[in-house]
């Protein structure tokens, strides 16, 4: 089988493509690309050298489903992404397999095994759809635990969620921290990701409480918020870094 990546961050790119060899010995990757242009480039002039796509849905400039658009895709296609609003429908519609990033081994062998096993390529009409349909309502609460009570919080009232030696907390907006009973992951897959987005694997952000983006000495984002402290009308200014691998999907996600 001969695979194809598309995907515009190059670390990403690089274990994606030593993680699939390792578990596919025999699968060959015939091209790496990461942009729209690129991509469409390659693949009008190597329409059968390529069994199967691996495809960010963000990319250096602008989405994959406008691939679609400019070439003929007839192979299998597997979505690379950070957003499972757009894996969902995909997932659902049975049109094509999907991976959430930071992508796991088991996660990957298994949308390669459905793959082989499947007989018919990859419904393009319908994984458009998908891509382009938001698909699903989030939830507009959390239940949280607060002296011995469950309380419901709303979703409106959260500034960040942050995971410290295991246990996961969240922090609304007047600065008051509760601790919650579901891991980050599990919290993530409940929120919208237009409103929340996970800057690290310990930290989850609201987009009303940044106020201020910069770059670290050594080029990390660090991130201003303006919270409340506690039950005061004190405002603090926390900072928040970026890991180097969400940066970018950062600066697409703020500026949306």
């Amino acid at each position: 089988m001969k695979a194809m990546i598309i995907e515009d961050e190059y670390m990403a790119r690089e274990h994606l493509a030593e993680t699939l060899l390792n578990l596919f010995p025999d699968i060959e990757i015939v091209q790496k690309t990461g942009s729209v242009k690129e991509s469409v480039e390659w693949l009008k002039s190597h329409k059968k050298d390529t069994d199967l796509i691996f495809m960010d849905v963000v990319l250096v400039d602008g989405y994959c489903f406008e691939i679609f658009n400019l070439t003929e895709i007839q192979c299998h296609v597997i979505i690379t992404t950070a957003y499972d609003k757009y894996a969902l429908k995909a997932f659902e519609n049975n049109c094509v397999d999907y991976i959430l990033k930071p992508i796991q081994e088991e996660a990957l062998k298994r949308a390669v095994e459905r793959c082989m096993l499947k007989k018919e390529n990859t419904d393009i009409d319908n994984l458009i759809r998908a891509l382009t349909t938001k698909t699903r309502e989030y939830k507009d609460r959390i239940l949280v635990h607060n002296d011995g009570y469950i309380l419901p919080v709303s979703i409106n009232n959260v500034s960040y969620f942050i995971s410290e030696s295991k246990d996961s907390f969240v922090v609304v907006k007047n600065g008051t921290r509760y601790s919650l009973d579901k891991s980050l992951d599990n919290i993530m897959s409940d929120l919208d990701p237009e409103r929340f987005f996970r800057i690290s694997r310990s930290i989850i952000i609201s987009k009303d409480i940044v106020s201020k983006i910069t770059k670290s000495p050594n080029g990390q984002l660090v991130l201003s918020a303006s919270c409340q402290s506690g039950d005061s009308d004190n405002k603090v200014n926390i900072d928040f870094i970026v890991s180097r691998a969400r940066s970018k999907d950062f600066m697409l996600w703020i500026g949306e």
